[in-house]
């Protein structure tokens, strides 16, 4: 396999042995009555564990058996960085016919990221562009990624997909009240570039295509068990509900009033 990078726009042409670059016209796609669009966070972590392994290659290898079920994965924590496992899902989602592949770059040599951001697209149909905007500050163990927003244009048949893909800041149990609400302040500071961003590419966006955000948002969008009687910890865990129930409509109100 023969792999081109465009420096420009950092779109990864996938070239097979013995075959022509791939076309519209020679690209596998399975029949379907529609189209399967899967986003998830694979969670392959460079060194970073938390265990023995986390058993990275075993997830992973179950993950690859899966494939065929979809024809657009975006994938969060796809390490390129001190990590081999990208390449080898690379390789194996060629195999399945995902011959569209778009890749970000790795931090620069000024950049305070250690590794990349983890933002990974594999398409069964042609990539038309890709873009990467890394967010301008990260806070805690999250400053080690480049983390960003992912974007793609993809030729599906005769429509157009405008997919974002991103991973936003991450807050952490057991961290100080002054590191968690940081970390809030700053998961909201990367929703509002999110919001820029796509309002940008929807001033020359067609009225007939599609536009999805997704990505891992680490927002909690599950009701909090209570397990005490206690007031002072009832009224934190409500503190800690509605902040959650907050992030989530601004969320819902990014894509009600301006994407959907």
């Amino acid at each position: 396999m023969d792999r081109l990078f465009s420096k420009d726009n950092f779109i990864i042409h996938q070239l097979l042995t013995n075959q022509n670059q791939i076309t519209e016209q020679n690209h596998t796609i399975i029949p379907r009555r529609a189209i399967r669009t899967l986003t998830y966070n694979i969670f392959e972590r460079p060194l970073i564990k938390t265990n023995e392994s986390d058993w990275k290659q075993e997830r992973l290898d179950e993950f690859i058996k899966h494939l065929n079920f979809y024809d657009i994965i975006c994938l969060q924590e796809m390490f390129g960085s001190l990590n081999n496992r990208k390449d080898q899902i690379i390789k194996k989602a060629l195999e399945a016919g995902f011959y569209f592949i778009a890749d970000i770059p790795p931090p620069s040599f000024f950049s305070k990221s250690i590794v990349d951001g983890g933002l990974l697209i594999l398409s069964r149909f042609p990539i038309l562009d890709n873009k990467f905007y890394p967010f301008t500050s990260t806070v805690l163990s999250d400053h080690i990624s480049q983390k960003g927003i992912q974007y793609c244009k993809i030729q599906v048949i005769d429509s157009i997909l405008h997919i974002f893909n991103t991973h936003l800041q991450a807050s952490y149990n057991g961290t100080s009240e002054f590191d968690m609400n940081l970390s809030i302040n700053t998961r909201k500071d990367h929703l509002k570039r999110v919001v820029t961003i796509i309002k940008e590419y929807m001033v020359n966006i067609s009225n007939l295509d599609t536009i999805i955000l997704l990505g891992d948002f680490n927002v909690n969008s599950r009701s909090i068990i209570k397990t005490t009687t206690n007031d002072d910890d009832i009224k934190n865990d409500n503190d800690i509900k509605n902040d959650e129930i907050k992030e989530i409509n601004e969320i819902k109100d990014v894509l009600e009033t301006n994407v959907i």
